[in-house]
């Protein structure tokens, strides 16, 4: 399995979703690169200008002619991948610190022992008696 895989043949759908994408989010974008300005005497009016401009541009190029923007698709995949592995990394590692850790601590807390990893010296064995399996015709009816 390969760390990267890479759509580097996208189809034409999903070429034109693409542009469509860059309609709405590369003004979003410059909005959020200018400090989200809410007047626009505050905004950077030719940054945000020219980034809509360009998102109008590619969204029609896309929607005429969809394979004259395959490069930018490639190119803007390539950019995404490691800002997702590393939001996949700590999203990970977040769940892990604030889920798993608690909980372990809890039980360990209360002395619960899922695993019953507990030595007992006096045992002879370990062995647990399991109910036998049911036979094949109760799978057929569940309920």
């Amino acid at each position: 399995m390969k760390l990267i895989d890479l759509n580097r043949n996208p189809t034409n759908t999903q070429l034109r979703q693409f542009g469509l994408a860059c309609l709405v989010f590369l003004p979003l974008i410059g909005w959020l690169t200018t400090g989200r300005p809410l007047t626009l005497e505050a905004a950077n009016v030719p940054l945000l200008a020219g980034l809509a401009a360009f998102g109008l541009v590619v969204t029609i190029v896309a929607l005429v002619w969809p394979r004259a923007v395959k490069p930018l698709f490639i190119g803007a995949s390539l950019a995404a991948f490691p800002i997702g592995l590393v939001v996949g990394e700590l999203a990970m590692l977040l769940v892990f610190f604030l889920v798993f850790t608690p909980m372990a601590l809890i039980f360990r807390l209360i002395g619960r022992d899922a695993l019953q990893r507990k030595v007992d010296r006096q045992a002879k064995s370990y062995w647990q008696p399991k109910a036998q399996p049911k036979g094949a015709a109760s799978y057929y009816r569940l309920y």
